[in-house]
């Protein structure tokens, strides 16, 4: 049977395309398909534990470097040991191509974000600072519809993706003086913004039905619902 050499460099570059896809090029079958099937159909669940604390966000994340690592140097490492494999019909480049350009196209169609329930932001600009500092990176959890006070939510207005504090629900009212926010008539300490923040006088404002009245942490520098008004719900 012929035979074809085995070049480490490519084994390592198409692993470090996806996870088996080198093993594939090495001709090792068996373990090329672990590999996807663990990248493909195992690790994605993995990524609901990312809800529940830092330290699970913290395993997932080295869990996909031990499953990517492994998969470059294993690659690169048997290439470099058999320097040729036996001359297979599914070893030609259109092949490689064509797998290539299906986990493209499934990561096009498949929508991670309504499966996981999670979706990573960079944020732009300074209205959420210092709690949020600009270009900083969050994780929102896109399955959640219940919010509360303090909550900070993502939400589309005006064509454009926005990141605001929650202050008051629906029924609540919202009042602005010298001194600060008082929420219900209630006067509300607000650890979160910074004592240099300004203080604009606003009229009692009530919150209607199935809305939201959001605020950014820093109040002085921040479009929010002191100008477009409350926010609904969905």
């Amino acid at each position: 049977m012929l035979e074809r050499k085995r070049r480490p460099l490519v084994a390592g570059f198409l692993s470090l395309f996806t996870p088996g896809l080198g093993q594939f090029y090495n001709g090792q079958i068996r373990k090329a398909g672990v590999l996807l099937l663990t990248t493909y159909i195992l690790y994605p669940p993995l990524l609901f534990l990312i809800k529940f604390s830092f330290g699970a966000l913290l395993a997932v994340i080295a869990a996909g470097f031990a499953v990517y690592g492994y998969a470059i140097i294993q690659s690169i490492v048997y290439s470099y040991r058999v320097k040729t494999v036996a001359n297979r019909f599914y070893d030609r480049w259109y092949v490689y191509l064509a797998i290539v350009v299906s986990i493209m196209t499934m990561s096009q169609i498949i929508d991670t974000k309504s499966i996981v329930g999670l979706k990573g932001y960079i944020i732009a600009g300074p209205s959420m600072t210092p709690t949020i500092e600009n270009n900083e990176r969050v994780i929102v959890d896109t399955k959640s519809h219940r919010y509360k006070e303090g909550d900070v939510v993502v939400y589309r207005s005006e064509n454009q993706m926005r990141i605001h504090r929650i202050i008051a629900i629906e029924g609540d009212t919202v009042r602005f003086d010298d001194s600060g926010l008082l929420l219900n008539g209630k006067r509300v300490t607000e650890t979160y913004i910074s004592e240099s923040d300004y203080y604009e006088a606003i009229e009692e404002v009530q919150i209607p039905e199935d809305s939201y009245y959001i605020l950014g942490d820093n109040r002085g520098n921040s479009y929010d619902s002191r100008f477009i008004g409350a926010i609904p719900s969905n």
